[in-house]
């Protein structure tokens, strides 16, 4: 991945940080230099698995990447839909929680 590259997915992780800490989620970092989610987020109750994504497009193996590194758990696939002209703040939010039906949200975070 190039510099470019992981720059704007680290500006896309820390946008989508902050706005699950506006929805009342705690919001805790993968250990430096582990492999896997790019965050663990809480709240009710639940533990998310979180994979941030900054792109044109989703395809299916960016929900497949959310569903394998979530190894079975809760998992939330945040994706910003960058080049669409939507604010840096405006998300698209997967989620996956146990014993409920999948759901999607779109969020208009405080910039």
């Amino acid at each position: 991945m190039g510099s470019a590259s992981r720059r704007k997915g680290k500006k896309g992780e820390h946008n989508a940080k902050l706005a699950l800490l506006e929805h009342d989620f705690q919001v805790f970092p993968r250990p430096r230099g582990e492999a896997g989610d790019d965050f663990t987020a809480f709240r009710d109750g639940h533990q998310y698995s979180v994979e941030v994504k900054t792109t044109c497009s989703l395809s299916y193996q960016h929900f497949d990447q959310c569903k394998r590194q979530a190894a079975g758990g809760e998992r939330m696939l945040m994706w910003h839909p960058s080049k669409w002209f939507f604010p840096a703040t405006f998300w698209l939010v997967f989620v996956w929680p146990k014993g409920d039906k999948p759901y999607v949200l779109s969020w208009e975070a405080r910039a």
